[in-house]
């Protein structure tokens, strides 16, 4: 998962600053997930945290 992980944040790096700030706390709540439960609540902090950008966006 070190790997992957490593592999993602280069990735992450290459986009604009919205985007990276926007999908690294995912990445990083993801990988220190344990349990699916975790997993589950990274999933649904990642869609209010997206729904809120969308939102700010569309008001500019």
């Amino acid at each position: 998962m070190t790997a992957l992980n490593n592999e993602l944040s280069k990735r992450l790096s290459n986009l604009d600053d919205e985007y990276e700030t926007l999908l690294r706390p995912l990445l990083n709540d993801l990988a220190s997930a344990n349990t699916s439960t975790e997993e589950t609540l990274a999933k649904d902090k990642f869609k209010k945290q997206l729904s809120e950008f969308i939102k700010e966006r569309d008001e500019q």
